[in-house]
């Protein structure tokens, strides 16, 4: 199996349809469908449900996705490892949907010279490649499952909780006119392709406004999904702090069903001279 083509099986799982994600990977359908067979020669079982309107994972080959997913990302790291640090560099690793961590801004407001290289992931795969010592720290969300229990070699550090937003532009309010149809009608918009945390949303708005969206669409620029957002195409779930008075998105508090609580992690055996700047400054500015 050839990994660096692995993002044709993601693209035909994602999309739904071999056609379209030959174009998305700019080959031939027939490469496309040759490339499939091939792969499920190779495992000696079948990935896709074939139809008339295109493809759906079978059991196996929802397996095959996630598995793949975590080994992709750890390829990734491995590329990126093998080159040697030209600045002072944190490796972190953050769980969730948050696009900006008010713990990171406010430290390199006194540490301007060390840049965050940020990777986002689901729980298992940033544990594992903290624990290869391919990530310096991960903000993780508390208690899912507490981290507290993992022992060596890790050390946790619990961070205040903040409270997430429903938001999404004032023309989708007029038009639906009120927060359950903006819902309803609107497919939700995120980043993470996680799709624990997907059904964790569906559940989370249910619970609160009694529906949930049809849809969630993955768009992993945050440029796009803001474009999105403020075209009418779409709502999304931030975090509070990502809310100004500036702001030109309507905005809803989630109030205790969306309350993200998040946990710093480290691995002991490789804290780095700017992981410790980091360790200390969290511990006296934010810790509980």
């Amino acid at each position: 199996m050839d990994i660096d083509k692995i993002e044709y099986f993601f693209a035909s799982a994602e999309l739904c349809n071999f056609t379209k994600a030959a174009q998305k990977c700019q080959i031939t359908q027939a490469a496309m469908s040759k490339y499939i067979n091939s792969l499920e020669s190779e495992l000696n079982c079948r990935l896709f449900y074939r139809n008339n309107k295109g493809c759906e994972l079978t059991k196996q080959g929802a397996y095959f996705y996630d598995e793949m997913q975590r080994i992709a990302y750890l390829y990734e790291q491995v590329k990126i490892g093998i080159h040697e640090r030209t600045e002072p560099l944190i490796r972190a690793g953050i769980e969730g949907e948050h696009h900006a961590i008010p713990e990171f801004q406010m430290f390199q407001t006194v540490n301007p010279e060390v840049v965050f290289d940020i990777h986002f992931a689901d729980r298992e795969t940033l544990l594992q490649a903290l624990e290869l010592e391919r990530l310096d720290v991960l903000l993780l969300i508390r208690n899912q499952p507490d981290v507290n229990e993992l022992g060596n070699p890790f050390k946790v550090i619990d961070l205040p909780g903040e409270k997430e937003c429903l938001i999404f532009s004032n023309n989708a309010l007029q038009k639906y006119g009120t927060v359950e149809e903006v819902i309803k009608n609107l497919p939700m918009i995120t980043k993470s392709d996680d799709r624990k945390y997907h059904d964790y949303c569906r559940e989370g708005l249910k619970r609160k406004f009694g529906v949930e969206p049809e849809e969630i669409k993955v768009i992993d620029s945050v440029t796009n999904q803001q474009l999105v957002i403020s075209l009418s195409k779409g709502f999304a779930i931030v975090p509070g702090f990502e809310i100004t008075e500036e702001s030109v998105f309507h905005s809803v508090q989630m109030d205790e069903v969306f309350m993200t609580g998040l946990q710093m992690v480290y691995n002991k055996k490789n804290v780095t001279v700017e992981t410790r700047k980091l360790i200390t400054y969290i511990k006296e500015a934010f810790a509980k």
